[in-house]
């Protein structure tokens, strides 16, 4: 059972029920983001991040540029508590723009709440890979929907 909620970033948030029979999370990890590729921007054009924390912690999980030097997104920054999350991204960097086809690193980072103390950093990939469209066929589809259908 999935239960989900809207975040005020607009990003889809939630807590995986039932995962592992039910049982909490006995350490952190952070699993590949599904699907993976997917297309950012599009209609449904999005993709689910998952991760466990055994323990209440101070989560950071951004998205990186496929050189890993400029932050993206931030998906998640607050204190969570022991459980099964998940998040979903729609290939749209902090100003709502679709990002570009690429490979973007995310990371995830949990710290202890009271001294800060790193408990976990992982960094995995997600693509991006979107088909980019010819001149031809956009014109093409532009004279279809003002023009009608082209004899």
């Amino acid at each position: 059972m999935r239960v989900f909620g809207i975040a005020a970033t607009g990003v889809i948030i939630g807590l995986l029920a039932g995962v592992a029979y039910g049982q909490p999370p006995t350490a952190f990890a952070l699993r590949q983001n599904i699907p993976d590729p997917f297309c950012a921007g599009s209609l449904g054009g999005f993709t689910t991040f998952e991760f466990a924390t055994p323990q209440m912690a101070n989560i950071v999980l951004d998205i990186w540029s496929p050189d890993g030097t400029t932050l993206v997104k931030t998906l998640v920054n607050g204190t969570l508590q022991t459980g099964y999350h998940s998040v979903a991204w729609d290939g749209r960097n902090e100003l709502g723009a679709p990002v570009a086809s690429g490979a973007y690193p995310y990371r995830l980072t949990a710290r202890e709440p009271g001294d800060g103390a790193v408990l976990y950093d992982a960094t995995l990939v997600a693509t991006v890979s979107c088909p980019v469209p010819s001149r031809a066929s956009t014109w093409g589809l532009l004279k279809t929907l003002f023009c009608g259908a082209v004899r």
